[in-house]
């Protein structure tokens, strides 16, 4: 968790950061050295009934909203959910400028398969289960998660019109219960390039940034007006990380089972590219770090040379290969383009319109 804290720290030291810890310990010390706001509930929280069959979606947008409260206090614009197996490779570019920004590739059906079997055939009485199952289908089941991004204003807005009966019936899970609500009242969302979740259970895919046949890529997503969309860009940054690893003496070097395993998972690409990418990316992912025995000042250096192929923030699932060094990096001096969509500007990248809650579990 301080790695992943101090992954945003690195790129944006006077964030807004308020961190819930679900009844663990109170993170006081780890607070005072990060300088972020951590807060303890007094008993586990489970962000999923699964998992405490007293979880609602209802009372978890409540403590939403409480958090969306004060970060509006902070004078913050955006609320961006985030999560301790969660990594900032550089600051955002932009956002796209809908009510939630959700997760770049991962595509979840529990939303949908939860619609169907609540709703079963939307009755005419049902507007609310039949809009939400029409807009869930457009969107071909691309879901919220840990680094999404809520618009404060409308969110809180949206909450405060919810009937009370609605909110009880919603997913009972923290990441779905943000996309249930979301269409549910009719919130504009749009996936964000730049926030990838990496994971092989969802079927998460590189391909899913294609914009569709016939439509250009969403210039307000990409960098400049003239890139283009690479499919393989996850790939790609992946790849650039582990050779920097290996030069740098900070992973193992490839032996020649490793390198058997890679091609199995290459060969597939000729009539199954899509779970080809997401193999190779997998094994990419597996490689472990350890010490920089070089130093750590060729990792950290070769790294910031593989981050224009990469997301800004990637969620590897549940595990992480990114942090190679003894302790986590300090915060450094970062200079913001002064026209950049979210209006940082100067020495030390101040933030005016972004804050972080993190849930740790």
């Amino acid at each position: 968790m301080e790695f992943s804290i101090a992954s945003v720290r690195r790129h944006f030291p006077e964030a807004p950061f308020y961190l819930i810890s679900d009844g663990g310990p109170s993170f006081q010390s780890l607070a005072e050295k990060w300088t972020i706001h951590a807060f303890r509930a007094e008993m586990p929280m489970h962000l999923a009934q699964y998992m405490n069959a007293n979880f609602t979606c209802h009372r978890h947008l409540l403590r939403l909203a409480d958090a969306a409260r004060w970060a509006r206090e902070q004078g913050a614009k955006y609320l961006m959910i985030w999560e301790e197996d969660t990594r900032m490779l550089r600051p955002l570019r932009g956002l796209p400028d809908v009510d939630l920004a959700t997760q770049g590739n991962i595509a979840n059906t529990h939303l949908g398969l939860f619609t169907a079997r609540t709703a079963g055939s939307p009755q005419p009485g049902d507007p609310r289960r039949k809009r939400q199952a029409e807009r869930y289908a457009a969107r071909n089941g691309y879901s919220a998660g840990p680094g999404s991004v809520f618009k404060i204003t409308t969110f809180l807005s949206a909450l405060e019109k919810s009937e009370d009966s609605d909110l009880e019936e919603m997913y009972p899970v923290q990441d779905m219960c943000w996309e249930d609500f979301a269409l549910s009242a009719n919130l504009s969302v749009k996936r964000n390039p730049e926030d990838q979740q990496i994971t092989g259970l969802f079927g998460d895919l590189d391909a899913a940034l294609l914009p569709p046949p016939g439509r250009k890529p969403d210039a307000a997503l990409r960098g400049k007006p003239d890139e283009s969309v690479d499919v393989e860009r996850n790939l790609q940054c992946l790849g650039c990380l582990d050779s920097c690893k290996v030069r740098c003496a900070c992973g193992p070097s490839w032996s020649w089972s490793d390198r058997f395993l890679y091609l199995k998972a290459q060969v597939p690409q000729l009539w199954n590219r899509p779970w080809s990418i997401w193999r190779q990316s997998q094994l990419l992912w597996d490689r472990p770090c350890e010490d920089c025995h070089v130093g750590f000042a060729c990792w950290d250096s070769c790294r910031d040379g593989c981050l224009s192929l990469c997301p800004a923030v990637v969620h590897p699932h549940k595990g992480t290969t990114l942090d190679c060094e003894k302790e986590p990096l300090p915060a450094r001096t970062v200079r913001w383009d002064e026209n950049a969509e979210l209006g940082w500007q100067g020495d030390g990248a101040k933030m005016v319109d972004l804050i972080w809650s993190i849930n740790t579990m």
